[in-house]
């Protein structure tokens, strides 16, 4: 297939844990990928991983290309530099992990001037026939979590909204995710665009990551709090109980960018906090009796979040806790043992 003949998508968040994952399963599937980083430098440091690197030098140079956005904030942020895509998936996003000088800087303006500042460069896009956000369950959850709150990917938490606690970084966060919706929403209906607009909204997301080549890259973002959970660490906070495989949070990603309709689509499951240390000591008895896993504890906020439209209407049938436990920790055996083996080695 000639580059004119592929599909072009305008990609944000390809250095993150999900925008990477996006990123390869985008390859995959025959887009030509323009892909943002805010320096060259992470951008030559995608080059390193072996999931990308598995695709070959030449097709990697004929199929993937980098462009600078410094700032998402910043006055026309993205410029022409969207002009040739067809498709946009807007996957960056500030994430609550200390340290944030400047929550409302660092958390909330990204997250919403940043978004808005995309759908405003492909309204000035002809070619762009879709876009696709990545948004999160708390964005259309009260915060606080109510206790059995409900929840789809339909609802909204209506401005004006409370100015959040700013030493509460997650409910900054949740303010700006809601806040962002909110803003897409009104955006769409304000221009009414030659495009459609999907978000595809995930709880955490949890499983193997194809950035991480060592135990201290694994220990990143999500994942760190799931391997906290199996290495003896109490959690004292109650925390959201919703999560997703990052190989669906993939699929749904990718099949929200073939439809052409303004559709969100959930990807969160129940689940319970406590379960992965039964499923470690299901699956890796020997691990656990040498005391590499050590029983931790979270108290869990009950979600209950409604993704049977995603299962039923994109066929994604969406795999439960005991699969992305496994494969997480199986990764993390791995890493371990080869930093072990090289360790010995000198």
């Amino acid at each position: 297939m000639a580059l004119s003949e592929k599909p072009v998508l305008f990609l944000t968040g390809g250095s993150g844990y999900i925008g990477f994952h996006v990123l390869l399963g985008a390859l995959s599937s025959g887009y030509h990928v323009r892909m943002t980083a805010r320096t060259e430098e992470e951008f030559t440091n995608l080059f390193t991983r072996p999931a990308l690197q598995a695709f070959g030098v030449d097709f990697i140079k004929a199929n993937v290309n980098f462009v600078h956005i410094p700032d998402i904030v910043a006055p026309n942020a993205y410029g022409e530099k969207l002009e040739g895509a067809t498709h946009v998936l807007h996957a960056a996003s500030p994430v609550p992990v200390p340290p944030i000088d400047d929550p409302e800087r660092d958390l909330l303006q990204p997250a919403i001037i940043g978004t808005v500042n995309l759908l405003r460069a492909a309204l000035k896009t002809p070619t762009v026939k879709r876009v696709v956000i990545t948004s999160s369950t708390v964005a259309n959850l009260p915060w606080p979590p109510t206790p059995g709150f409900r929840a789809g990917p339909r609802d909204r938490i209506l401005d004006p909204q409370p100015q959040p606690d700013m030493s509460d970084l997650t409910a900054v966060y949740a303010t700006g995710k809601s806040r962002t919706l909110n803003a897409a929403d009104a955006f769409m209906k304000s221009h009414k665009p030659h495009f459609t607009l999907a978000h595809v909204i995930p709880g955490f997301v949890f499983g193997n990551n194809e950035l991480a080549t060592s135990v201290a890259e694994l220990r990143t973002g999500s994942n760190n709090f799931i391997l906290g959970l199996v290495s003896g660490i109490d959690f004292p906070f109650p925390r959201l109980a919703g999560a997703a495989h990052v190989d669906d949070v993939t699929k749904v990603h990718l099949k929200a960018l073939e439809r052409d309709d303004n559709r969100d689509w959930g990807v969160s499951t129940p689940v319970s906090h406590e379960e992965p240390w039964s499923i470690v000591q299901s699956h890796f008895p020997k691990e656990v009796e040498d005391g590499i896993f050590t029983k931790g504890s979270q108290p869990s906020f009950g979600e209950v979040w409604d993704s049977k439209e995603t299962e039923d209407e994109l066929g994604v049938k969406l795999m439960g806790q005991e699969q992305w436990v496994v494969d997480l920790m199986g990764q993390f055996l791995a890493l371990k043992r080869r930093e072990e083996e090289q360790l010995m080695k000198g």
